[in-house]
């Protein structure tokens, strides 16, 4: 008896019942042990149970092979819920990132403005002093020169 022939014959059902549920069975069963079993038993306590059971070596074999394929799909299936989780978090992570650089970036243009708006007002300040002889605290010449400097530059 091959594997096809005994899954065929115990899950597909009559045509009827096939079509009133889409959904395929929850517990197949094989030589009278069900999927759950097949799934939840040890392979210790599995071998004893084939052992009661009588079975032949080619149905061990059978049974074996689908324990095997529920193990797998059980895993495959969790692997690809934990790659969506961490694909999701991993996006929304990116989403957070990308706001706060929005933000960062924000501040960082008003930071530049308010810099060259107090840049402005100096200039003005140093040109007010300059043109009235007023003294000028230490640490401004060089602040001064640069602006001579610009004036020249300008008038030209």
């Amino acid at each position: 008896m091959r594997l096809r022939d005994v899954t065929r014959s115990n899950c597909c059902g009559s045509p009827r019942e096939r079509n009133q549920s889409l959904d395929p069975p929850t517990s197949l069963s094989l030589f009278g042990v069900s999927d759950d079993v097949l799934y939840s038993y040890d392979l210790k306590d599995l071998n004893k149970l084939m052992y009661s059971l009588n079975l032949s070596n080619d149905q061990k074999w059978i049974l074996k092979s689908r324990r095997r394929t529920l193990k797998n799909r059980d895993y495959a299936a969790n692997q690809r819920h934990r790659q969506w989780e961490k694909k999701g978090g991993l996006e929304f992570e990116k989403d957070q990132e990308y706001d706060e650089l929005e933000l960062l970036q924000e501040e960082n243009d008003k930071m530049l403005n308010e810099l060259i708006l107090l840049n402005k007002k100096y200039q003005a300040l140093m040109r007010f002093a300059t043109e009235r002889n007023l003294s000028l605290p230490p640490g401004t010449e060089a602040d001064l020169l640069s602006l001579e400097k610009q004036r020249t530059v300008e008038h030209m």
